[in-house]
Parts: structure tokens; sequence; C-alpha cells
């Protein structure tokens, strides 16, 4: 955002100078603000045609990401978070497993959540597994492919399956951690929908540690943009070692683990009040 804003401000400046103040001797004040915005767009959208353009040289490997794509995710998410004026509340973080990879697993209030915890979280070598549609979009789509991102099908049990499974594979094989939404679908509120069980098997089938994650407020973004930030609070509530639930159902196991985020929650609201 710095570089962005940097760039747009010597545009603004050149456009400002040979624009107005030379032909006509006088400076438009008002319409500085409009040139800043639209060269912040401008630069945006050159420096994302270059990195498309080198991303078509950059085949892209689903079992080895490359880490051009990952920047590229990373930088868009953080352009994201600036343009819809999120700021972040981190809490917990120390307790994230440190040199070993990990399940990673949230609530899902709004589209706003993978964006915020990419950034929130590019520390750490995370991939996600997101709706199958998403992963199809032009350019996007081959971004999201080349930085391990995983397609699910929630139609086609069989295909969900080998999603578990390669997923599984990533976090047992050191090769990256993965996060995953089980409750499938947005909440769109507050409130948490019923958690998906099965993807707690891609943990168990990989033997590693879940690190459980409530977010908060993502839901109001949208309802706040442009006019006013939003304050979005991620914590890591808890990590649960394999020798914890490994001889847990995926049922009880996410039970728990629902219940630990929604109290996360509530505490949060609880306090607001």
């Amino acid at each position: 955002m710095l570089v962005l804003l940097i760039l747009s401000l010597v545009g603004t400046a050149l456009t400002i100078y040979f624009g107005q103040y030379l032909p006509l001797g006088e400076v438009i004040f008002w319409t500085i603000p409009l040139y800043i915005i639209f060269y912040i767009f401008l630069a945006f959208l050159l420096f994302v045609l270059v990195l498309t353009v080198i991303s078509l040289v950059v085949k892209p490997d689903r079992e080895h990401p490359k880490q051009i794509y990952r920047k590229m995710i990373i930088f868009i998410c953080k352009f994201l978070t600036g343009f819809y004026r999120i700021r972040y509340q981190l809490h917990g973080f120390e307790k994230i497993p440190k040199n070993t990879t990990f399940l990673l697993v949230a609530n899902h209030q709004s589209n706003i959540d993978p964006i915020a915890m990419i950034w929130a979280f590019r520390d750490y070598h995370i991939t996600y597994i997101m709706k199958d549609g998403l992963m199809k979009l032009p350019i996007v789509g081959r971004w999201l492919y080349g930085s391990g991102f995983f397609p699910i099908n929630r139609k086609n049990n069989r295909k969900a399956a080998e999603t578990i499974i390669n997923a599984s594979k990533r976090i047992g094989n050191g090769v990256h951690s993965v996060a995953v939404y089980p409750e499938g679908h947005r909440s769109k509120g507050p409130n948490m929908n019923e958690f998906r069980s099965g993807v707690f098997k891609i943990a168990q089938k990989a033997e590693s540690s879940i690190v459980v994650c409530a977010i908060d407020n993502t839901y109001k973004v949208k309802k706040r943009f442009p006019f006013s930030p939003t304050t979005i609070i991620i914590e890591v509530v808890d990590v649960w070692e394999y020798d914890r639930f490994k001889d847990l159902n995926t049922i009880d196991l996410g039970n728990e683990i629902h219940k630990q985020i929604e109290d996360t929650l509530n505490k949060y609201r609880n306090i607001e009040k």
C-alpha cells in the first residue's frame, strides 16, 4: 500500500503541475483527492497485470506450490484489507506451533474471512480449502492453484473425500499447513452454523495438531464500507495436539471445537456490551 500511495502521489503531482499549474497558472485543489484515488487504482491494476503476465509463464504445480503465487495472493489480500478499511485485533498467535504443519479451523461469517486471515497469517505457510467455483475463475484460479489452495465440491462426496485426503498428505508430508471453514457456508452474521465434522479427518489422517481460530466482525465490513473502518478480531483460541483428539470421533471433536469458538465470540460481545 505504501508503494501504491507513493506512486499515486507522484502521478498526481505531475498531473497537477503539467495539466493545471503550467497551462492555467493555478491548482484546482478539489481534484487532488480524485487524482490520488485514480492513480492508486491505476498503479494497482498495472501491478496486477505485470504479475499476471509473470504467472502465465510460471506453470502452477498443485503438489509443490510456488512462492510467486503465494506472494501475489498475500499482496492482493493486503490491498483489499486496506481498501475495505479493515483494522485488526490479533490475539493468541503465540500459541501457534512453530516449525511444523497443522490444520487451521475457523468460523465463517463473510467472504471477507479468507482475505483477512490470509493477511493475518501471512507469516505462516497456509493454504485454504475453498469452493470449487472460486478456483475456476480466470487468472485468480490459476493463482490459487499455484499457491496450493484446494477446491472442494460439497455436492460430490467422492471429490470432497479426495480433497480431504490430499490436504492431509500436504500436512503430513510437511509441505504446508491447511485452513478450512467447518461450517461450509457463511453464517452472514454473528451466529455460527453447525460444523461439517468430516473436515477434521484431515488432521486425524495427517496426525497433526489443530489450531482453533475465532474470527469476528467480518460480516460488518460491507455494511460499514466505505464510510467507516471495521475492526476485525482474530483469536487463536486453542491448539489441539494429535494425542488429545486421536481417540475422539469427528462429531464429538467438532462439537467441542464449535463450543470453544462460540464461547470466544460471546466473550467479545459481552465486552462490547
